[in-house]
């Protein structure tokens, strides 16, 4: 697995981001089916802006990974992603 993060203050607002990718050894079996998730990772960041005990942020992250499907035989790959992205507060 390889991890990595970082953080910043600036005033009244701040970020962060982290990123990790791992191998993965997640097999199934349905019926004649075999699927397989060899590798994966997400992305993820955060934005925000501090007023006296509120922080007003967006965040966002990304996953990506490999997936495998052997049927009688014959083998598929593909890649796949998918994001997401919201915003939100937080006081206290």
């Amino acid at each position: 697995m390889v991890k990595s993060a970082t953080t910043g203050k600036f005033a009244n607002s701040c970020s962060a981001r982290k990123r990790n990718l791992q191998a993965s050894a997640a097999e199934g079996t349905f019926a004649a089916y075999k699927f397989a998730n060899p590798w994966f990772g997400t992305v993820r960041g955060r934005a925000g802006y501090a007023m006296n005990n509120v922080l007003l942020y967006v965040t966002g992250g990304l996953a990506y990974g490999g997936g495998r499907v052997d049927f009688l035989g014959a083998s598929e790959s593909q890649s796949h992603l998918g994001w997401t992205i919201a915003a939100a507060s937080r006081s206290g």
